[in-house]
């Protein structure tokens, strides 16, 4: 989703890191496609380029991929590596791996739905703002029409998150074994583990009815993330 912007909307150039049968396809179509056959033209690879100074590497993996990750996209000439991911830790690991002078960090909150490869929709909800770490990084993905906010505390941030989206998670996974959503009374009853505040808990819940309903309702919900220069390289990483 966040390629599919930066290219069309942005006017950047997006390399896309990718395996298995999505860098089959990707390899094929040499473009991200919506289910209205629009095209984002992108650079397909199967590998990261470690020589390419790209102004922004986005590298978006679950919180236990961090480490590995880290491994291969340290040696990079990019010029910013940004990482993306859940997780109760301290990005400091990452920011002592790569430089204070590279370090970027960003929590995208929107999904991106695809089928068979292709993206369901190109809309990014203003009330999902992607959270980055850098002012610079949020100004270019909101000239892209992807929304964005800067936060000037992402360790606080990240721990927050993942205490209020551990009792959603929760019912996913409910949903996913029941093939089904759920009731208002579970909805009811999560929703006051992840709010602190009584009044909330009925937004919240109603919320998280929301939620579990599109989950049970699409075969797959991805998380995407990027990095980039003003109308120059951009690099998108992705994992499977």
């Amino acid at each position: 989703m966040m390629a599919w912007h930066l290219v069309r909307d942005g006017g950047h150039e997006v390399t896309v890191v990718a395996r298995g049968a999505r860098l089959v396809q990707l390899q094929a179509d040499q473009a991200i496609l919506d289910n209205s056959h629009n095209r984002a033209e992108v650079t397909v690879s199967a590998a990261l380029d470690l020589t390419v100074p790209y102004d922004l590497l986005l590298v978006p993996v679950k919180g236990h991929q961090v480490a590995e990750a880290l491994h291969a996209v340290q040696a990079s000439a990019a010029q910013t590596i940004m990482f993306m991911s859940i997780t109760f830790r301290s990005p400091g690991l990452i920011r002592d791996a790569v430089g204070v002078a590279r370090f970027a960090y960003a929590f995208p909150k929107f999904p991106a739905i695809m089928k068979h490869g292709i993206l369901e929709s190109t809309k990014i909800s203003s009330f999902t703002p992607v959270i980055v770490s850098e002012a610079r990084w949020a100004k270019l993905f909101n000239d892209a029409h992807i929304p964005s906010s800067l936060t000037r505390d992402m360790d606080s941030y990240l721990r927050a998150h993942v205490a209020a989206a551990t009792p959603l998670l929760t019912l996913c996974v409910i949903v996913y074994k029941r093939g089904a959503g759920i009731t208002c009374a579970e909805a009811t009853s999560h929703a006051k583990v992840s709010t602190l505040k009584p009044w909330c808990t009925s937004i919240v819940a109603q919320a998280f009815m929301v939620w579990c309903h599109i989950f049970a309702c699409n075969d797959t919900i991805t998380y995407t993330s990027l990095v980039c220069r003003p109308r120059q390289k951009a690099l998108l990483l992705c994992s499977s």
